[in-house]
């Protein structure tokens, strides 16, 4: 999983705007170790799914429009109707079964 710089210090509780060059360091290094970022993604898709309005929902109950939302708006922020992250929220319904298999 791939998570911004930015995105993953705002999710580890830096202000990105004013982090220091030790601290994005440390959110540097945390995303280069797969355990950590895998973490830093979920925490990320989480505060997402926290502010839409299927927030109360349990991820096993999410329709599949509510998981296409959700990964839209994991890839493209506040532009996240836009044609790329549409785009994007596409391809991870497409591909959905295939990783779900693979993680078996």
């Amino acid at each position: 999983m791939a998570i911004q710089v930015h995105r993953a210090a705002e999710t580890l509780g830096y202000d990105p705007a004013h982090l220091s060059e030790e601290q994005r360091g440390e959110v540097i290094a945390s995303l280069v170790n797969p355990k950590e970022s895998v973490f830093v993604a979920a925490k990320h898709l989480a505060e997402l799914k926290q502010s839409s309005d299927f927030a109360l929902t349990d991820p096993d109950g999410m329709t599949p429009e509510q998981r296409r939302e959700l990964a839209a708006r994991y890839n493209g922020g506040l532009y996240w109707r836009g044609p790329d992250a549409q785009g994007y929220a596409n391809n991870f319904q497409r591909e959905l079964p295939q990783a779900r298999e693979a993680l078996r």
